[in-house]
């Protein structure tokens, strides 16, 4: 079943924005790691004012509901080689009961339009190897991959050109 969820940018004036960044943080570490979550509130003393108050730093929110269920972060950065800004998805997650929805790949549009309005021709990644879902996903979505240090580190860059 495909859900259309409301993709916002947070507004971390919200105590409910926060809050669902603090919950969405702590099952992606707890996915990301594979165990328990950590506690949200040693989270936000640092992660909160960093999100809010970085120039560079942009989040996603997605909410089906009325309920968060997805996160994206990214950083605006300029890519020496090419010349050129990009924007750079740090943090990408959903939560586990809504993959497999559409949500993923609507972030990532909704990431796209973003760079648009930032004049960024670029959107970079970097995902675990392992993580098979995740490059399904992002290659649908028109990521190539740059470079792999699968071998070495487990982890494969994706670059996407933007037209």
């Amino acid at each position: 079943m495909r859900e259309n969820p409301s993709i916002v940018e947070a507004d971390f004036g919200r105590s409910d924005h926060q809050e669902a960044v603090l919950k969405l943080l702590a099952a992606y570490t707890a996915d990301f790691m594979a165990g328990d979550a950590p506690s949200s509130s040693g989270v936000g003393g640092y992660v909160l004012p960093h999100l809010r108050d970085d120039p560079k730093v942009l989040t996603l929110l997605a909410f089906v509901e009325s309920k968060a269920v997805g996160i994206a972060i990214c950083f605006r950065g300029f890519s020496e080689v090419a010349d050129l800004p990009l924007l750079i998805i740090s943090d990408f997650f959903v939560l586990p009961e809504h993959r497999g929805h559409g949500i993923g790949g609507q972030m990532l549009v909704s990431v796209e339009d973003l760079a648009h309005q930032l004049d960024c021709p670029r959107l970079n990644l970097k995902v675990k190897a392992e993580n098979h879902r995740a490059l399904r996903l992002y290659e649908t979505a028109g990521f190539l991959r740059t470079v792999s240090q699968e071998e070495m580190t487990g982890v494969i860059c994706l670059e996407k050109i933007l037209v």
